[in-house]
């Protein structure tokens, strides 16, 4: 899904009417080996993938929003 600056503002705050106190993450493959040794790459994303709610199972927790890139 290509989004642009409107449609993301609009999906940011109906995630935030959800619960505007919940954790964001961002999530995205970067790991590529390179040379034989473990590094991450730098990478810019194009494309939102997906957006996911982790609702907290404890009181104590907080909800997560897990945003994926690609």
């Amino acid at each position: 899904m290509k989004v642009d600056i409107e449609e993301l503002k609009f999906i940011v705050q109906n995630v935030c009417r959800i619960n505007r106190n919940a954790k964001v993450k961002f999530t995205a493959e970067v790991f590529e080996p390179s040379s034989g040794s473990d590094k991450f790459k730098k990478e810019n994303y194009r494309n939102l993938s997906s957006i996911t709610i982790n609702f907290a199972d404890d009181k104590d927790e907080s909800d997560e929003v897990l945003i994926n890139l690609s």
